[in-house]
């Protein structure tokens, strides 16, 4: 079940979970579906995932812990987790608030300023590090998964989505269509970290690589291009 488009006359029944008037789509992440919505008139993120955990009781708990882990973290790089919940079988997670720019947009082929990537590189490894202590890992830190704000001085920030995603989907094929999937956006594997490419664990050095990747399209404005040989994976 994935909500459809709600407003403000929207009756209870038309409701996501009952409760959740939804805006429309945003094109953030790649393997769950966020959505701009509202409940009794305050605004919030839905992210949807791509799961029927009626199929799978530790499919269910999984999530379950993901979700808890979330609203532990404590950090301005990841927004906070306001619900959770299953519908039908689908799980939900519902954010506080985040409005932005998504970095793989920001970006546009050209680098950005030092000033900006240190900015963006410090809130993207503080948030890392709230989540890593939660025992989460992002597993699918990509362009496409971060929200890039900007304060009253016009200072950039980021922002988080997708945390833990994919490792739950990975986690738990019989649950999820998805299972497959590597990461979002458009060059995706060029932030996978190759250990993965195996079938490896997603640990927090898997996202450091990441960060790396990161850094190299901010202050270079391409990815990293990520070639397969006899050594490993070269970054050319």
């Amino acid at each position: 079940m994935f909500p459809s488009r709600g407003d403000a006359h929207t009756r209870a029944e038309e409701l996501f979970a009952g409760r959740y008037a939804v805006d429309g789509a945003l094109p953030w992440g790649g393997l769950v579906t966020h959505y701009r919505a509202s409940a009794e008139g305050t605004p919030l993120i839905l992210c949807v995932l791509p799961m029927d955990v009626t199929r799978s009781l530790r499919a269910e708990a999984a999530f379950s812990k993901l979700a808890h882990r979330l609203g532990a973290i404590h950090s301005r790089a990841v927004p906070h987790v306001l619900d959770a919940g299953v519908i039908d079988g689908v799980p939900y997670l519902a954010f506080q608030d985040t409005r932005g720019t998504l970095l793989s947009d920001l970006l546009g082929g050209r680098p950005l300023s030092s000033l900006d990537v240190l900015r963006l590189a410090t809130d993207v490894l503080n948030g890392l590090d709230s989540a890593h202590a939660e025992g989460l890992v992002h597993g699918d830190l990509t362009p496409q998964n971060i929200i890039v704000t900007r304060d009253r001085d016009g200072r950039l920030g980021a922002r988080i989505v997708g945390m833990g995603v994919l490792p739950l989907l990975r986690d738990n094929p019989e649950a999820s269509a998805h299972a497959a999937h590597t990461c979002s956006g458009k060059h995706a594997v060029s932030y996978m970290a190759p250990e993965l490419f195996g079938g490896g664990v997603f640990e927090p050095a898997s996202d450091l690589y990441a960060v790396g990747a990161l850094l190299h399209h901010m202050t270079t404005g391409a990815p990293p291009i990520v070639l397969e040989s006899d050594d490993g994976f070269e970054d050319l």
